[in-house]
């Protein structure tokens, strides 16, 4: 916006000079009349630019209506976290600790490491599988000394499930790696029971 707010401004300049200077050079003529004053020579209208407006560019090349999310956006409130083995490991909400995965419009993960903030990215989510963009993810390095639920191995994940307000995510093997609800949906369901 900014951007073409600047460049309808410039525009008008550009067109204010040239109307400027072609009446300093129709004064200054040998033909010109000389009853007529500068400000005879101004009419209304004058002033305004003639050039064509570039249209906005909306900052994206396809139109609203086919932009899709990724398959995994959302708020997630982890459920469940699994071994290498598959056996549970940490249930959430049971010591009052919490760990949320946040997946944004293109497949951005925000998440926690103990203490530490935890980013990445996750590729396409076609067909049930899904896996890192890249195998690294980064993170905050603060010293940690408390107890804090164990971490999701982000790198092990092949494939998910989304059911209901649960998501599951599966390694290659099929062993589970943690299980999340959808805490938005979570919250509106129980907001629709509470009422």
């Amino acid at each position: 916006m900014t951007m073409a707010v600047s460049h309808f401004f410039i525009l008008a300049l550009k067109g204010v000079a040239a109307t400027f200077a072609g009446i300093l050079l129709v004064a200054n003529s040998s033909s010109a009349d000389p009853q007529l004053s500068l400000f005879d020579l101004l009419k209304p209208g004058l002033l305004e630019a003639e050039v064509e407006r570039p249209p906005l560019d909306p900052g994206y090349s396809a139109p609203y209506e086919k932009f899709s999310f990724h398959a995994l956006v959302g708020t997630w409130w982890a459920k469940t976290l699994y071994d290498t083995a598959g056996t549970a490991l940490w249930h959430g909400g049971e010591d009052g600790d919490r760990l949320v995965m946040r997946v944004g419009p293109f497949g951005e993960i925000s998440t926690t490491h103990e203490c530490n903030m935890l980013k990445g990215k996750f590729g396409s989510a076609e067909e049930g599988a899904v896996a890192l963009a890249s195998p690294y993810m980064s993170m905050t390095r603060m010293a940690c000394w408390d107890n804090y639920p164990p971490s999701v191995s982000f790198e092990r994940i092949a494939r998910f499930e989304r059911e209901g307000l649960e998501l599951r995510f599966f390694d290659k093997d099929g062993l589970p790696i943690a299980t999340y609800y959808n805490a938005h949906a979570l919250k509106a369901a129980l907001d629709d029971i509470l009422q």
